[in-house]
């Protein structure tokens, strides 16, 4: 199953104390939702939050037809 594979990748990196890198645009309500309780909770404990705000630039930079 998938989300057992995103658990086993997330916790041998806090297992191995390597680096992880996250986004998303999902709240943590959310986000359990989408890949369950455990997953987060040990994102949580591993990573620290950097929340970022504004508009979206992805427009501003996409390739003209």
């Amino acid at each position: 199953m998938v989300i057992e594979q995103l658990y086993s990748i997330v916790n041998s990196r806090y297992e191995e104390e390597r680096s992880m890198v996250v986004t998303t645009n999902l709240q943590r309500e959310e986000l359990v939702e989408q890949i369950g309780e455990r997953t987060v909770s040990r994102l949580t404990e591993m990573c620290d939050e950097l929340p970022l705000f504004g508009h979206d630039r992805r427009e501003t930079f996409a390739p003209v037809d």
